[in-house]
């Protein structure tokens, strides 16, 4: 009667979680696992100020563009070019205010990390040798303040011959003179100004912000990595020991789920590779060896898996393979 009363345990399931879940708790648990998700999210500022300026360049080269620079300026597509100037009014507000975030994410994000322990000593003379007193650095941060809060600045599209190529294009240029109206200009910014003639070339100017910016980064992101480089290989190690748990016992279970005709072989590896990965992958045919080798070589640089579960994959692969010939 005892006997009746026992079920079926899959010890080794059981076993497998509780190694998951101290292992998960672990990771969790790491300081340097903090510091890491603050580097990403500081990432982020860094990939919205990017974005503000490839959505910008993108429509500037398009009002500049040679091709369809004189359709562009026929009077009946007027309202077209009174559209792009609008748009390029508030893509301009967003990348001059995206660049003041920046400035203001990254002090923070130094005084967080890095300013009690003096673990980035060369932050700040960096940044006051590349920014404090650059004129263009100087220019469009006080150019977002003139966005905010004092007014959008003037811009004039002039349409240009070279008569030297045959070729018209058209320029997008901001007015010095409504610039000049703003009496809150830094010395730099003032030197920036003057330096100037009466219409600044907004592509020019946005390109070389750009430039400047996406230098100090580089430098930036890897100096962090330097300094963080042992704690990043700590949460490397504990992370590949979480997976190595995770992705052979999810293959073998939908191992077994597709081997009963539920689903294909791609539903094993849906979520264990990624989006890029799977771009890679998709260029091979649904049914080559290659797609099979690529898809074995990506879960293996990530966890390498015993040698009886890629045989695993790859019979599946083949089998899946030969069914489909056998129904065309």
């Amino acid at each position: 009667m005892h006997d009746e009363l026992l079920i079926q345990i899959d010890w080794e399931y059981v076993d497998l979680l509780k190694n998951k879940f101290n292992t998960q708790n672990e990771l969790l648990s790491m300081p340097e696992l903090e510091t890491l998700r603050k580097i990403d999210n500081f990432s982020y500022t860094q990939n919205i100020f990017q974005r503000n300026y490839y959505e910008l360049r993108k429509l500037l080269e398009h009002h500049n563009d040679d091709s369809h620079a004189l359709e562009l300026w026929h009077p009946k597509n007027r309202q077209n070019v009174d559209d792009i100037q609008m748009e390029i009014l508030r893509l301009l507000h967003n990348f001059v205010a995206a660049a003041l975030s920046l400035i203001d994410h990254s002090r923070n994000h130094y005084k967080d990390l890095y300013a009690r322990n003096n673990r980035f000593p060369e932050y700040e003379q960096e940044v006051k040798k590349r920014f404090s007193n650059n004129p263009l650095a100087r220019f469009v941060k006080d150019l977002r303040q003139f966005c905010q809060h004092y007014k959008i600045p003037s811009i004039l599209s002039q349409v240009v011959f070279i008569r030297q190529t045959n070729i018209t294009t058209s320029i997008l240029q901001l007015e010095k003179s409504t610039l000049k109206q703003f009496f809150n200009w830094s010395p730099a910014a003032k030197e920036y100004l003057g330096n100037q003639g009466d219409l600044i070339d907004l592509l020019k100017l946005i390109d070389n912000y750009y430039t400047l910016i996406t230098d100090f980064y580089k430098w930036f992101n890897d100096r962090q990595k330097e300094i963080h480089s042992d704690e990043f290989k700590k949460i490397a190690e504990k992370y590949n020991e979480l997976l190595s748990l995770i992705i052979p016992h999810k293959i073998k279970c939908r191992l077994k789920i597709v081997n009963q005709g539920i689903g294909s072989p791609d539903d094993i590896l849906a979520d264990i590779l990624t989006q890029n990965e799977w771009a890679e992958v998709e260029k091979c045919s649904a049914d080559s060896s290659q797609r099979c080798e690529k898809i074995i070589n990506f879960i293996n640089q990530k966890i390498p898996l015993a040698s009886d579960l890629n045989e695993e994959i790859k019979n599946l692969f083949f089998s899946q393979s030969i069914a489909k010939r056998d129904k065309s």
